[in-house]
Order: C-alpha cells, then structure tokens, then sequence
C-alpha cells in the first residue's frame, strides 16, 4: 500500500509535466545497497509517464542524460534498440540467434535480469544453483545466478555476461 498524490505541475532541469499522479514513498525504499555506497542521494523516481513523450539519449559512458529538443543524429558507433509499448511500460526489443528478448531499458539494475517464463530460460543460459536477494524499490525478492553465453546487441556480441533469473509465479 502506498500514498498516491496528484501533482499539478513538475519541472525538474529542463523536464517539465502537467496533471501527474506520484507515488510517495518513503526514504527506506532507496535506501538500497549501490545507493548508499555511492554517496549520492536519490529523492525519486521520474517513469514513462513523463519520460515517454520527450526525446533523450541515455550516455551510460558518461553516467548522464542528454535532453533534445527535436530528433538528433545517431552517432555512427551506437546501438540503438527499438521500443514497443507493452503493459503501460516500453520495453527494449533485442533480438537473439532464436528469439526476441523484452527487456526493460535502465532500470537502475547492476547486471541483466531475466525472468523466468513457464519454467523456460533463454538458450545459451546457464544458471547456478545458488541464489541471491535481488533488491529494488518494490522490495526483496530470491533470484538465481546465470551467465548468458552469448548476449547480441545490435551488432555486437557479448560473451559470458553475468545475470539474475527471477522466477516468475
């Protein structure tokens, strides 16, 4: 349970939304691992809601976000993932040799989370036995260590990456 609150107006930087509903949560719920060892303090959360109709570029290299106000050149080194709505969220479409993964794109997660559909894992996917806490702000939960293989972005292919499955109920 949690308190929902209507928001007339948000501008945060050069972001600016109208008529939103927020979520309020308390400190605990960032209170997480990677954010206490950062030093940095993180006072919420900004979703599609109010990222979806604006234009941005993620620079995971220099750990920020560029704003544009209209469409930009894409560089000729990067990768760009196509985006589908689905379930009120956009997810990353990144094709595999066999199948098509939806991911979430940044999450804020430390390493690839997988879910677990039907008691199936992606080919290539090895998992161990051991399991781990997988912590972010809707809780807890157990998750599974496991390596893919072979991860295909774009045209590059990464090899051995670390990742969670979580189980799926």
């Amino acid at each position: 349970d949690a308190l929902v609150v209507r928001i007339d107006h948000l501008a945060v930087g050069g972001v600016f939304a109208d008529d939103l509903l927020m979520t309020v949560a308390s400190p605990d719920a960032f209170a997480l691992p990677d954010l206490a060892t950062s030093g940095r303090a993180v006072q919420g959360v900004l979703g599609q809601d109010v990222l979806g109709a604006l234009r941005y570029t993620i620079d995971y290299g220099e750990r920020r976000i560029v704003w544009h106000d209209a469409a930009t050149t894409i560089p000729a080194h990067a990768t760009v993932l196509e985006l589908e709505s689905q379930d009120d969220r956009f997810v990353a479409r990144v094709p595999q040799d066999h199948r098509v993964l939806r991911l979430v794109p940044d999450t804020g997660a430390e390493t690839l989370v997988l879910f677990q559909h039907g008691g199936s894992i992606p080919p290539g996917t090895s998992v161990a036995i051991e399991s781990v806490e997988l912590t972010g702000l809707t809780g807890t939960r157990e998750a599974r260590r496991a390596v893919v293989r072979a991860f295909r972005l774009g045209s590059t292919v990464l090899m051995d990456v670390a990742a969670v499955i979580v189980g799926r109920d």
